[in-house]
């Protein structure tokens, strides 16, 4: 018998846990590519802009910007998160801050800290975290960053190694597998997401008058989107181009106006300028405000039962993509761009088996 989509992304996820790496190096190559990786600092500049961010043509700007919908949380996810209406606001801050300390801890590229945060967002705004199951915060954020790291890193931590610092749960590689199909299922397995920093080089190019961006926009740039990431609802509506374009001009500044008009070719300029005011008004990266969680949800229920919760939503997955379902691992050499981690848990150490 042959066997089925669900056994061969099963052995797909294992990869990484195996003794061979997904990339097919040899044992050599993989401790060479985890010693450049480790090795790199933030303030390091050799490459940034040219391997992170490579030039876009108009078409493949236009292409973007046609795939975004596909890869952005429902339409009504940032008004739930705001109004606590079947979305935690509280869950949401402790996936991205333990996402934070992960990604600042094993200096993964900046791309792999946003697609993690855009898969927790767009998995969030589809399905209904149990009540009292704090653990499966924490085991969805690891799901989260491992899928993101095979999607974008060299080097890819066996999802053990993943769970650093204070967690307040340690989960079996086989639990943390199952999370990692139920948020592929959900995403209904679009995991190379369109992100802002496809577009980067694009708008501050078009800003600074069609000439090469300084690279230290590009580092500016970088750091505001993560900003963008972490701080939470007030940009969660706006497409991956609109904030690419408003955080370019924020970073150019005075000088963006002169092309702005040449730069919104593919976006609405007004909301671009939305987009731009929400990034401004910013005051800091962390939520400072949490709204009561209201009792009524429109995402799906969840089993109760810690694997069943799992089980439910991996083994009732059905799709039009499962002929073509694949998970493609794309590599890159990026600086990483690290923020404060957030203050420590301290609760006790749990380990979740499954049984």
């Amino acid at each position: 018998m042959a066997p089925s989509c669900y056994d061969a992304a099963a052995s797909m996820l294992l990869c990484a846990e195996e003794h061979s790496s997904i990339l097919c190096l040899d044992e050599e190559d993989d401790v060479v590519a985890a010693g450049r990786k480790r090795a790199r600092s933030p303030g390091c500049a050799d490459g940034f802009g040219a391997d992170l961010f490579p030039p876009q043509s108009e078409e493949c700007v236009a292409g973007l910007v046609e795939r975004e919908p596909e890869h952005m949380p429902r339409s009504d996810y940032g008004e739930r998160l705001r109004g606590g209406d079947g979305v935690d606001l509280c869950v949401r801050r402790e996936g991205v801050d333990w996402i934070w300390k992960v990604y600042t801890y094993y200096n993964f590229g900046p791309v792999t800290a946003y697609l993690a945060v855009n898969y927790l967002d767009r998995f969030l705004s589809r399905y209904e975290l149990p009540d009292g199951k704090d653990w499966m915060t924490q085991l969805l954020s690891v799901a989260c960053l491992s899928l993101a790291a095979k999607m974008e890193e060299t080097f890819v931590p066996q999802s053990l190694d993943l769970q650093v610092g204070d967690a307040r749960y340690v989960f079996e590689a086989k639990m943390i597998q199952r999370m990692e199909l139920l948020v592929l299922s959900t995403l209904n397995w679009r995991m190379q997401a369109v992100t802002p920093f496809s577009y980067l080089d694009y708008f501050l190019n078009k800003l600074n008058g069609g000439i090469r961006a300084p690279r230290s926009w590009f580092f500016q740039s970088a750091e505001l989107i993560l900003c963008v990431a972490r701080a939470g609802t007030g940009c969660i509506g706006f497409r991956s181009s609109e904030i690419a374009a408003a955080v370019a001009a924020t970073v150019v500044g005075e000088a963006a106006v002169s092309g702005i008009e040449a730069a919104c070719a593919h976006v609405d300029k007004e909301r671009v300028l939305r987009c731009q005011g929400a990034i401004q008004s910013m005051a800091t990266p962390a939520i400072n405000t949490v709204p009561p969680k209201s009792a009524s949800g429109r995402a799906s229920p969840a089993p109760q039962s810690p694997v069943g919760v799992l089980d439910a939503g991996c083994l009732s997955y059905k799709s039009d993509d499962d002929a073509t379902a694949a998970a493609t691992v794309a590599s890159h050499g990026a600086s990483a761009y690290g923020f404060a981690a957030s203050s420590p848990v301290t609760s006790k150490r749990r380990k979740i088996t499954t049984r």
